[in-house]
């Protein structure tokens, strides 16, 4: 939250924050505290910059979504449109799963025939990057058949089959390398020390046969058809 917040914060307001926040009582009065948020507030300058020269000076405005798929009618927003672009970033390096969430988000509103681009930043160990799907890459029709199928996967349920999970380690080597590389990170991510046991629901998942190897090609299959318009 603190670092979301930064990111409209200017050098020269930068103590009134700290200020602020300290009569709050939501950063300690000690110099730890003041020292970690400058050094937020620093991580933070290459991705400001990224972020001014895709803005252009722009607001963020909300578009809104209405649609109708397999008889489900679909009514939202899509917020952090700015002018023709949805922008969207996480912090975390395990990034595939915020990605996901915005993925999906720019397909729908493709889907709902927005005339949108999608630029994503995100951190890896060279630092921040940028992903990039421009509209032109994803049709109206790509996004509304990609969109019944999403739909139709989740009135399916989970039970009998491995559609996908965005929080294995790295969805793009699983996408180049096969199955042989979802297994390498499934048994990763299902020990003792994977990512599994912070979530309570992705246990049940596991202990009701979820990521069973049998239902591995069903994952390879649904993939590869989710991220089609992944490239990186």
């Amino acid at each position: 939250a603190y670092k979301n917040e930064l990111l409209n914060v200017e050098d020269a307001e930068l103590e009134a924050y700290i200020r602020k926040k300290q009569q709050l009582g939501l950063i300690p009065l000690s110099n730890a505290g003041i020292q970690l948020v400058h050094e937020m507030h620093e991580e933070l300058v290459p991705l400001k910059a990224m972020l001014q020269t895709e803005i252009a000076g722009q607001s963020a405005v909300a578009r809104l979504i209405d649609l109708t798929v397999h008889d489900k009618k679909l009514v939202g927003k899509i917020n952090q449109v700015y002018g023709e672009k949805y922008i969207a970033h996480t912090f975390s390096t395990r990034f595939f799963a915020s990605f996901t969430a915005s993925y999906i988000t720019f397909i729908t509103a493709r889907a709902a025939g927005l005339e949108l681009d999608f630029v994503y930043f995100f951190k890896s160990e060279r630092g921040w990057e940028t992903f990039r799907l421009d509209r032109n890459e994803v049709s109206v029709s790509e996004a509304r058949e990609w969109l019944e199928t999403m739909i139709t996967y989740y009135l399916q349920g989970q039970q009998s089959l491995f559609h996908f999970c965005c929080r294995l380690k790295d969805i793009a080597g699983i996408l180049q390398k096969g199955e042989e590389e979802l297994d390498k990170q499934m048994r990763v991510f299902t020990s003792g020390n994977g990512g599994i046991q912070y979530d309570r629901h992705l246990q049940v998942a596991n202990r009701d046969g979820y990521f069973d190897p049998a239902h591995y090609p069903a994952f390879m299959e649904h993939t590869t058809f989710i991220y089609q318009f992944y490239k990186k």
